[in-house]
């Protein structure tokens, strides 16, 4: 018996196995597919009750209004005091005194006339009396010269009340428009105070709304972030758990003493008999030599079972030579 052969085990059905490349990679590619379809699943499972608490998130300032909008100037119908800007002057009708002149002319003027009866009777002579006449003349010149000078005062007194009236009239006009500005300006003020009041509150209405809009777009997109964590960590799951696998077949493969029979890292391959059942026993050499060196007895991955064949990490075939009718054997170094 050639070496590595071990005694024929028949099928149920009484023939051999038949393999071919093409069935074994269809077959793998069906349990690959089949894992990685539990695994999404799996994973799918892991995220499909997930809601994003910060979707329904409303803006709670959307509503807010000014409440100084409306507000109205209390000093809108103000108006300037009224001043009296014209005034009398009492000295522009000033009369003269002219009744005592009169009566102290009446009485000197009949003084006179009775010296003058006196001085007749007494036999005087008429230088005397000229000199009463010319007494009498002085008498009318002073009295004229009193009224004219009251005449003279009286002037005076009423350009005084003129200037007096003057300068009143226009320090109460200027009064009065110093009223009518200070009035116009507290007005102003006042317009100018709510409209800044209005526009203050209107833009901190503005910005708290402009702030609860910007909240909550924030609380959404952390929602949002926080699902995409959410998905990442399942995705993370996923690989740990495709990791795990591949540690399992790596631990499975260790256990079985599986052998690389890829025939991609073969060459001298050279067919040198059959099985009992019928699988092709061949001496090949690895291109390699970290899988082995010297020449080597076994099969060719792509002729085996595929229950008996499984993909390494790397890419290339291993076969479990406990489950066939073959040896793994080296023959020579």
């Amino acid at each position: 018996m050639a070496v590595g052969l071990k005694k024929a085990i028949p099928f149920r059905n009484g023939s051999p196995l038949q393999f071919s490349l093409r069935g074994k990679r269809y077959h793998d590619r069906k349990r690959q597919d089949k894992a990685r379809s539990e695994l999404k699943s799996q994973i799918g499972k892991l995220g499909a009750d997930l809601t994003d608490p910060y979707t329904d998130i409303t803006n709670t300032f959307g509503g807010l209004a000014n409440p100084f909008a409306d507000q109205e100037n209390p000093f809108a119908d103000l108006t300037a005091p009224k001043f009296q800007t014209e005034f009398e002057n009492k000295f522009e009708d000033l009369g003269v005194n002219t009744k005592a002149a009169e009566f102290a002319q009446q009485q000197f003027q009949q003084n006179q006339a009775a010296q003058l009866q006196s001085m007749k009777e007494a036999g005087i002579s008429g230088s005397q009396v000229q000199a009463m006449a010319n007494a009498s003349l002085q008498q009318a010149a002073t009295t004229r010269a009193d009224i004219g000078g009251q005449e003279q005062q009286n002037k005076a007194m009423a350009a005084q009340g003129a200037e007096g009236v003057q300068r009143l009239e226009a320090s109460a006009k200027k009064d009065q428009a110093m009223a009518s500005f200070e009035t116009d300006k507290l007005v102003r003020q006042g317009q100018f105070d709510v409209d800044k009041l209005i526009g203050s509150t209107q833009l901190d209405v503005d910005k708290t709304v402009m702030e609860g809009d910007w909240k909550t777009q924030m609380a959404q997109a952390k929602g949002a972030s926080e699902l995409q964590n959410l998905q990442l960590q399942a995705d993370q799951a996923q690989l740990s758990l495709q990791a795990g696998l591949i540690e399992g077949k790596s631990a499975e493969m260790a256990s079985k003493k599986w052998w690389q029979s890829d025939r991609k890292l073969k060459y001298n391959i050279v067919l040198v008999g059959k099985s009992p059942s019928g699988l092709s026993i061949y001496n090949f050499e690895y291109k390699n030599s970290k899988f082995g060196k010297g020449i080597w007895q076994g099969v060719m991955s792509d002729e085996i079972p595929s229950d008996a064949v499984m993909q390494h990490a790397d890419g290339y075939d291993m076969v479990d030579y406990s489950k066939i009718d073959v040896n793994f054997v080296k023959i020579k170094n």
